[in-house]
């Protein structure tokens, strides 16, 4: 399914997962109806040239979609599954999905500062033997299969420089 087609069906009392490798993807509404209700996975926004339009994406693992599902089961009238595609139709439409779209590049911005200032907190704990459980603790803790590819990635990235810093 294009891009083009997916972004015509979003509507503002349905939330459509749509599978992309090991991945679901929502768009747009479908990503506002579900992070206001269920979960904020990492948002990300980007203008598409295809599409001559700014969308925001979010997705999560094949693994958690049943899960988040059963999340989504007290706002649901009905539930259509393909194996490409999850539509959900919901009881009612949330408002403030103009503002939502429109905030989540400052959101994005946010994120990246906290990200930043994380790594400069790990960068200044370098030398400290404590350093080293506590990447351990860190990697035991993480919650891999409720994350986001690239939250996944950012975390590792993370850990990596850490470690490196250890070896200096």
């Amino acid at each position: 399914m294009l891009l083009k087609e997916k972004l015509s069906r979003e509507t503002g009392n349905r939330i459509h997962f749509y599978r992309e490798g090991m991945f679901w993807k929502l768009y747009n509404q479908s990503a506002f109806n579900f992070s206001q209700r269920v979960k904020q996975y990492l948002l990300k926004k980007k203008y598409i040239k295809e599409v001559k339009s700014w969308i925001v994406t979010m997705g999560f693992p094949d693994v958690v979609l049943q899960e988040n599902l059963e999340r989504l089961r007290e706002y649901t009238l009905s539930v259509n599954v393909s194996e490409k595609v999850v539509e959900v139709e919901l009881k009612e439409e949330l408002p403030g999905y103009p503002e939502w779209f429109e905030g989540v590049k400052e959101e994005m911005k946010e994120l990246k500062g906290e990200r930043e200032k994380k790594e400069e907190e790990a960068v200044s704990e370098v030398g400290n033997e404590g350093e080293k459980e506590q990447i351990l603790k860190d990697i035991r803790d993480f919650p891999i299969l409720q994350k986001t590819p690239l939250e996944v990635q950012m975390f590792f990235i993370e850990l990596q420089n850490r470690v490196v810093k250890l070896g200096k």
